[in-house]
């Protein structure tokens, strides 16, 4: 299959879901039902909404893509600072950025794909719902939801496929009111973009400035909050794979954090921390116990938004947890857990709870590591964590151990169901704690606040926890409580691109965890400034973009 946008508007499916339980997620292809059955009334166009709701959690064209849990775990963990998959070599080249500039590269193709798939689906619901017999509301319900999807869509792929934003400054020309050129000097976004499709429609297009692709996100959000707050429905508190205005707010949040820099005027910290407030404000911490042992395979209060599964929807070893999940029974899982960095261990206070959701070795315990062929300990380590964690692994019907052991193997996630059954958080309200920190921070001033919120979100995880802070420290400190909160959630790359950080993983032998695959020193221009090149299936088709050794060039 061809992945380019033009070849999506060819052949893709418009998604339709319909009905609850096994007919949950269904979708069905558009040439077995005709557009205008699908748009016939609202009722039938919120199908199509459900539709891309399953997009989020199906598998698509290679092994092990199935929707958003990819971009967390191959975009998101794998390539960060933070994250290790144990022993498995084979990651290396894309954990190392290696991939970046490879057009043909599954890996460069897969989010374009992905994305614009959702694009698509979410222009033919805009283009076609008005059309449909039903209450106006219901309309700008429907509408609001497939904006809330466009915009997610583009700005994740301007998170992959364009330079952080703080990179972004230069010269932008535009077309005024009377159609004439002008420049803005030395503005930020004012680099290569991508392709703002607007509608269902194929053809040549360019790609857009970063800061248009800003602005469009900002615009399709702005819309939708408008159409959530007139149209007077909200989703059902158990529909969280469903966008609402609390979605909306926390993609704003999350969105405009990211194309922000401190000494950019355009930055909008007010807003920023006015959206991760009201994103957060219905959705409470959630407890100890369902940090600890719920497996985050389960939507709970403080889930804001998430991707949907049950075991007659489910899409086995291809899910989010055929690759996490430490009782996993995938040779993903079992051959190869997934661990914390003992960096980031180290740094979690002995009072903190969160220390629980991992393997730490004790003294006489690393007794085989990853070098033997077998690369599992079988001996103190492998002894302890059957005593202590045996509900949260692998264990044949003799009681058994099959999972692997590794140093610092996670405990976090844990499958619902097996093999790999288990919903997956995108976005929670903790994040928009950190978020919130953040922004006052870079907006300067009221410590006392930031303070008081690291106080508030940590105080049933340690609640011994105090901060005294202040200046870069604080901002230290922010960042790293975000880093061991929200590890595994599918951050740390993105947050490490777009806080113009180095990646430093250290090898077991020099005091770290790494296996010496990983442990790489990647500064934040390598990797063409950790940005993937477009990818060349869509360049063959589209002839607006030309790609020319590594650099990306749009014609106008």
């Amino acid at each position: 299959m061809k992945n380019t946008v033009k070849y999506f508007a060819l052949a893709l499916a418009l998604l339709l879901s319909f009905g609850c339980s096994k007919e949950y997620l269904n979708t069905y292809p558009e040439n077995s039902i005709l557009k205008k059955d699908a748009f016939a009334t609202t009722k039938t166009a919120a199908w199509a909404v459900n539709g891309l709701c399953r997009l989020q959690s199906t598998s698509h064209p290679n092994a092990g893509q199935n929707g958003e849990a990819t971009i967390m775990l191959y975009y998101g963990n794998y390539p960060g600072q933070h994250f290790q998959k144990c022993n498995r070599t084979g990651l290396s080249y894309l954990m190392n950025q290696t991939y970046h500039l490879l057009l043909d590269n599954s890996y460069d193709i897969y989010p374009w794909y992905y994305y614009y798939k959702l694009i698509l689906n979410a222009n033919l619901i805009l283009e076609n719902v008005d059309g449909a017999k039903g209450p106006d509301n219901e309309k700008e319900f429907i509408k609001a939801q497939a904006l809330t999807f466009r915009a997610w869509s583009f700005f994740r792929l301007s998170e992959l496929y364009c330079w952080r934003w703080q990179d972004s400054k230069g010269d932008y020309k535009y077309k005024d009111a009377n159609g004439d050129v002008q420049t803005m000097n030395g503005v930020y976004g004012a680099i290569q973009g991508i392709p703002l499709r607007l509608e269902s429609s194929t053809g040549d297009l360019a790609c857009a400035y970063l800061r248009e692709v800003r602005d469009q996100v900002y615009a399709d959000l702005d819309q939708a909050i408008a159409y959530y707050k007139s149209c007077g429905i909200d989703r059902e508190r158990n529909e969280y794979y469903k966008p609402n205005l609390d979605v909306a707010y926390a993609i704003y949040a999350r969105a405009a954090l990211t194309y922000a820099y401190s000494d950019d005027p355009e930055s909008r910290w007010d807003d920023i921390i006015d959206f991760a407030r009201l994103a957060r404000q219905n959705y409470p911490l959630m407890s100890n116990t369902e940090y600890l042992e719920s497996g985050f395979n389960k939507a709970n209060d403080e889930w804001i938004w998430g991707t949907y599964d049950a075991p007659d929807e489910n899409i086995s070893t291809n899910s989010f947890y055929g690759y996490m999940a430490s009782n996993g029974t995938t040779s993903n899982t079992v051959t190869y857990p997934s661990a914390i960095s003992k960096e980031l261990y180290d740094k979690i206070p002995s009072s903190d709870v969160r220390r629980k959701c991992y393997l730490e070795p004790k003294p006489g315990e690393i007794d085989i590591l990853y070098y033997p062929t077998t690369g599992r300990s079988v001996g103190p380590l492998a002894e302890r964590a059957k005593r202590e964690y045996g509900h949260k692994l692998y264990l044949d019907k003799n009681g058994q151990l099959i999972s692997s052991i590794y140093i610092y193997m996670q405990f976090k996630f844990q499958a619902a169901q097996l093999p790999a059954v288990g919903c997956v958080c995108i976005m929670r309200a903790a994040e928009m704690y950190y978020i919130e920190m953040e922004a006052l921070y870079r907006k300067g001033g009221n410590e006392d606040l930031i303070r008081s919120l690291l106080a508030e979100v940590n105080q049933d995880r340690n609640p011994s926890y105090t901060c005294t802070l202040s200046g870069s420290k604080l901002l230290d400190e922010i960042k790293l409580y975000r880093a061991f909160d929200l590890w595994g959630e599918g951050l740390d790359w993105f947050d490490m691109k777009r806080w113009r950080s180095s990646i430093s993983r250290k090898s077991l032998a020099n005091g770290g965890s790494f296996h010496a695959s990983f442990a790489k020193t990647i500064g934040p221009t390598a990797a063409n400034r950790w940005t993937w090149i477009i990818p060349r299936r869509e360049t063959d088709f589209n002839k607006a973009i030309t790609v020319v050794g590594g650099e990306i060039e749009s014609d106008d």
